[in-house]
Order: structure tokens, then sequence, then C-alpha cells
């Protein structure tokens, strides 16, 4: 699933559902999909998204330093 942000969240029966949304070529937010997420595995999913987006940053910046970059990533 391809997204550029979040949009709205809703916790309805142990289910956390977290709009998955795109800028569209007018230039308006658009929904493109739902994180589907049980509630009681929220915060271990998070946090394993953090940690993959930290590493993924690392090597990133660690790439940059090589080409002699020092332009942070963001």
């Amino acid at each position: 699933m391809f997204l550029e942000m979040l949009g709205n969240a809703t916790l309805h029966n142990g289910i956390l559902r977290v709009e998955a949304r795109i800028r569209g070529g007018d230039g308006k937010d658009q929904v493109v999909g739902h994180l589907v997420i049980p509630a009681q595995n929220a915060v271990q999913v998070t946090q394993q998204l953090a940690t993959i987006i930290t590493e993924l940053k690392k090597r990133i910046d660690e790439q940059n330093a090589g080409k002699g970059s020092d332009k942070p990533v963001q």
C-alpha cells in the first residue's frame, strides 16, 4: 500500500482503523485504504514500525556520509 500520510483513527470492537492517505492530482487528500490493527497489538506494531524507520534512517545517513554529503535525512 502506498501512503503519504495518516488520517483519522477509530477504535471499535477492539480493532484500530487508521486512514491511509495520499495527495491526489487535484491537490486534495484522498483515503486510499486503512491500516487495520487489533487494538491489543497496536503498541507492538507501532514500536516495530518505529524501529524499522530508525534503522532505515541510520542506513541512509551512513550512505550520505560516505558520499561526502552532510545533508540530514528528514
